[in-house]
């Protein structure tokens, strides 16, 4: 009996605790429920007050759109919300190169978007500061700003995705005090004109930061300045383009990956050359390139007018890999009959099939406005000399008739 009592009283103990679990279980259904159920919503917004009181306002998860370009004397938007995505659908936000002025000022805010904007002549652009931490900032054009483009102070693991930080007049990007940031696919060009300033600037105690796929060149000082110690492992890094760096390095070389302004040329299996008979093989050299035993693309085009941005719609493209020294020539092209005309050669770094102006080369300055020339075959020649012959001898024809 005494063994009945105590089995009857663990099953209630068992009894009571599945229904506790039951309960707390239903308790969390009902909360997900309930914050799930409500919808993110979207507003506009059409100048500085407006956009700034908007997003403060707004619930997280809200989008607020930028549907014109706003401008103004003083700092645009004091953002003091979290979990909010503004985006500016490419329109300008413009201020007058005042001074102690922001576009976008972000201060102790966290998991925030800025994306597609345009921000020019304040005095940053964009500021992160005082643990705004876990923030995007995504496809932004950030330009012609009195110091700095982007400047992260104290604010960690942020990511900078796409964004053209461009001819600003102190450094590109300034990270100061600021770890595991990631800093992707960015292009970082002309900054520094007002001084020794550089494309992307680390100061001590920003550790643990991401370095990849960015073109980072023609910057006044150094394209990348660490004052943080690379050889410690804190910066990840590779594929990057780059020139002129101090104290950081893609892995297996002394800077970038591949070298700003590349070089593409035709050639044959002895030397450059822009002319090519059928059946013959077309190489492509270059000795300003990359690093040893890295990946690019070559690509035949016919004869095209490039911009940046390009697709590369119609063509072939060969997956190459550059020697020891960093170099490349390779054979890339037999041509055969029917392929006479003119071509260019298009070298492609990371195989995306876009023209990059800073990161590819087009060789299309050689012959003319193309890169290189394929002859005929030989028996297309003949076929159309013997055509102009018969030509030629119905015409005389003709004449002596009507004579």
């Amino acid at each position: 009996m005494k063994m009945d009592g105590i089995n009857k009283f663990v099953q209630r103990r068992i009894k009571n605790r599945q229904r506790l679990i039951a309960a707390v279980a239903s308790l969390v259904f009902v909360f997900v429920f309930l914050v799930g159920g409500v919808d993110a919503a979207d507003y506009n917004c059409t100048n500085c007050t407006n956009c700034t009181d908007t997003i403060n306002s707004a619930n997280p998860e809200d989008i607020v759109y930028l549907t014109q370009d706003i401008s103004t004397t003083g700092t645009c938007i004091d953002w003091d919300n979290n979990n909010i995505t503004f985006d500016c659908q490419d329109y300008m936000i413009d201020g007058n190169k005042t001074s102690s002025t922001y576009g976008i000022n972000l201060n102790d805010k966290e998991n925030n978007t800025v994306k597609n904007c345009l921000i020019a002549d304040f005095s940053r652009g964009i500021y992160l500061h005082n643990n705004a931490d876990f923030n995007n900032l995504e496809n932004n054009t950030v330009k012609n700003n009195l110091e700095y483009g982007i400047y992260l102070l104290s604010s960690d693991s942020n990511n900078l995705i796409n964004n053209s930080i461009n001819n600003n007049s102190m450094h590109g990007i300034y990270i100061s005090n600021s770890d595991s940031n990631k800093v992707l696919g960015n292009r970082i060009i002309n900054n520094g004109h007002s001084g020794s300033y550089d494309g992307i600037y680390f100061t001590e105690n920003s550790n643990s930061s991401n370095l990849t796929g960015n073109v980072i060149c023609f910057n006044t000082d150094r394209d990348i300045d660490s004052k943080t110690d690379n050889n410690d492992g804190d910066l990840a890094d590779d594929n990057n383009t780059c020139d002129n760096t101090k104290n950081w390095a893609d892995p297996g070389t002394g800077n970038c990956t591949f070298h700003c302004n590349p070089e593409i040329n035709s050639s044959n299996s002895s030397g450059l050359d822009d002319e090519f008979d059928t059946g013959v093989w077309v190489y492509a050299y270059s000795d300003k390139l990359a690093r040893k035993n890295v990946s690019v693309c070559v690509c035949i085009v016919s004869d095209t007018n490039w911009s940046d941005g390009d697709d590369f719609n119609i063509g072939k493209c060969y997956s190459k890999t550059t020697n020891g020294s960093g170099n490349l020539n390779a054979s890339i092209w037999k041509p055969i009959a029917g392929d006479a005309g003119n071509y260019d050669m298009v070298l492609d770094i990371d195989c995306d099939g876009r023209y990059d102006a800073y990161r590819d080369d087009v060789d299309s300055l050689n012959v003319g406005t193309f890169g290189f020339y394929i002859y005929p075959e030989a028996e297309t020649l003949v076929l159309f000399s013997f055509g102009l012959f018969v030509l030629y001898g119905f015409i005389r024809f003709g004449r002596k008739s009507k004579l």
